[in-house]
Order: C-alpha cells, then sequence, then structure tokens
C-alpha cells in the first residue's frame, strides 16, 4: 500500500513540477504586471504544493 501511495505522490509531483516549468516560461514571455504578478502567485502556490508532496514521501 505505501509503495502505492509513494508511486501516485511522485507521479503528483511530476506533474506538477511540468506545470510549475510551464507556468514559469509564460511569466518570462509576459510583458503585463497584473498578468505575470498572478502568474509568480499561481507558480510560488504550485512549488509548494510539490515541496508539501515531496515530504510526504521522504524515507
Amino acid at each position: 500500500m505505501i509503495d502505492i501511495t509513494k508511486t501516485k505522490v511522485n507521479v503528483q509531483v511530476e506533474y506538477l513540477t511540468d506545470l510549475a516549468n510551464e507556468a514559469e516560461a509564460l511569466v518570462l514571455k509576459s510583458y503585463e504586471a497584473d498578468i505575470r504578478d498572478e502568474a509568480i502567485s499561481k507558480v510560488q502556490e504550485i512549488q509548494y504544493e510539490i515541496q508539501v508532496l515531496k515530504n510526504i514521501i521522504k524515507p
């Protein structure tokens, strides 16, 4: 059961990492301050969630 949970968390971490990378690329392309600030906020939220998931599966 632990292996299944760890696998699911790893898949979620991978997905969120990809999502954060895409969001970061959009931030770098954005020129409007309002959009950039909102995007940065979302990236930070994703990065936080990734860290939470990583802490769950630490040995």
